[in-house]
């Protein structure tokens, strides 16, 4: 079953875009980076359409091999370094005081360009029923 679904975007330049429904089975909760697992169908297309984006030049760098470790602990958060995260950034804002006014100019989430976009996440779990943006979506075959 294919778990994308068109979901319309109310109040933005955005007419449309794809929205990943999943529900509380579509998590993996133990999976561990040093064993074979299945990946999930978010897992998948998540991996597929950054690759598509980052083909096509919507990010700022690739993601080689990142050094991953796993933080001990009950939960086993994941760490992991990327240096071109810092090396290859665009350059960050001047900030001067802590409670500086909100520049529109600058980087926001309200100018995130389409093609950046990779989907919407919905949970259907929510109500009981998928939801997309307020509307009630049915799941495409």
């Amino acid at each position: 079953m294919n778990l994308i679904t068109h979901c319309w975007v109310a109040a933005t330049k955005l007419d449309a875009i794809d929205c990943f429904v999943y529900s509380e089975n579509d998590l993996l909760k133990n999976c561990q980076l040093d064993k074979d697992y299945q990946l999930s169908e978010f897992d998948i297309q998540l991996r597929k359409r950054w690759d598509d984006k980052m083909k096509n030049g919507h990010f700022r760098y690739h993601l080689d091999k990142v050094e991953t470790k796993i933080i001990p602990g009950s939960l086993k958060y994941v760490a992991q370094l990327n240096v071109k995260r810092a090396t290859e950034r665009r350059p960050p804002q001047n900030i001067t005081i802590v409670n500086q006014p909100f520049d529109s100019k600058v980087f926001n989430f309200t100018k995130v360009k389409e093609d950046e976009i990779i989907f919407r996440l919905e949970n259907s779990d929510i109500d009981g029923q998928q939801q997309c943006n307020g509307h009630t979506d049915s799941k495409s075959e």
